[in-house]
């Protein structure tokens, strides 16, 4: 048996800090109109869409609001999801990366807000600098 290490690093937020603001109505919402045809009989967060199909975990949802295509997610493998901006190196950055950490704050809270149910100031205080590791 082998174990795979790996890091997870930049700047977000780790959704099990804010997951008592989820408003779960809201996403249950999201993701009917999301997927119109998809007959759902149970409440959607809870079931399939969160566990491989079609999201790994909420963070990946969260990509899906990402008009700009510069946030991305990672997991600790242990079910913990972080959503989250990798700063590209210079020479690899796109027209759209942000040019300050708040313009980067409020673009992300911006997504979160669609989700979460709280003021904006709880979101910003959840939002820091991410250096962990994830194992599987």
């Amino acid at each position: 048996m082998s174990m795979d290490y790996w890091g997870i690093t930049g700047y977000g937020v780790c959704l099990d800090d804010i997951e008592k603001y989820l408003d779960r109505e809201k996403v249950n919402k999201i993701i009917r109109q999301m997927f119109p045809d998809e007959e759902f009989t149970e409440d959607v967060f809870d079931g399939f869409m969160f566990c491989g199909d079609p999201y790994t975990n909420f963070a990946e949802f969260l990509c899906e609001f990402d008009d700009r295509k510069i946030l991305t997610y990672d997991d600790d493998g242990q079910g913990v999801a972080y959503f989250l901006y990798v700063p590209p190196y210079p020479w690899k950055a796109k027209e759209n990366e942000p040019k300050t950490r708040k313009e980067l704050e409020d673009y992300m809270i911006s997504i979160l807000r669609r989700v979460y149910d709280t003021d904006d100031c709880d979101l910003r205080n959840s939002l820091d600098y991410i250096s962990t590791w994830g194992a599987g």
